[in-house]
């Protein structure tokens, strides 16, 4: 089940399983580049100039160690967009295959766009909530599981839920909220509006 293997679990000495993330060790150029506003040639040459510490990979990319990072970040008093950005929701279905990054939409909220709920483990940010497109949903891929487990810290809400039938609704968490309609611009400021007021 890929739900295992994205997360894998360990079982303690009296048989109960808990989950277990390793903490990210390094980050790409690109993802430097983008936290400080530089390009990624100007990194590179920052690994090279050894202001940060890299591993270089057989195939010539640089891995900058993410401790390497924070310590630049706090010698020179630089606050990163992910240390600013003080909400980070999540939209999660397959329209947004080919969107990248984050949009900002102001008073400190960020937007991430990702096709497949899987993928959040990629995601760095701290995600204060969760829109998951019930029209994507099998359970033989284990989406229950996981969305449950996301549920425990965050906020989920599915949308188009009319699609899901009585039993596959009970089975999710009671924290879930369901939405019976498409996302969109209003939903979500709606929803934004209902948390900030």
């Amino acid at each position: 089940m890929l739900f295992e293997r994205i997360y894998p679990f360990e079982t303690t000495n009296n048989g109960s399983s808990y989950m277990t993330i390793e903490p990210k060790k390094f980050m790409t150029t690109n993802e430097v580049a983008n936290q400080l506003g530089l390009s990624v040639g100007t990194v590179q040459k920052m690994v090279e100039k050894g202001i940060l510490d890299a591993l270089i990979t057989e195939g010539g990319h640089r891995r900058i160690y993410t401790e390497s990072f924070k310590k630049y970040c706090t010698m020179k008093g630089i606050t990163t967009q992910q240390e600013n950005t003080n909400k980070c929701l999540c939209v999660v279905g397959e329209n947004f295959y080919n969107q990248k990054g984050n949009i900002m939409i102001g008073q400190g909220i960020s937007i991430r766009f990702i096709s497949d709920i899987f993928q959040i483990v990629r995601i760095k940010e701290r995600l204060d909530s969760i829109f998951w497109d019930a029209e994507h949903y099998d359970d033989d891929h284990g989406y229950h599981k996981f969305i449950n487990i996301l549920a425990l810290d965050h906020e989920i809400l599915v949308y188009n839920a009319q699609v899901l039938n009585s039993e596959t609704i009970a089975a999710f968490s009671p924290k879930i909220r369901m939405l019976y309609h498409p996302i969109s611009t209003p939903v979500i400021d709606a929803y934004l509006y209902g948390r900030m007021h």
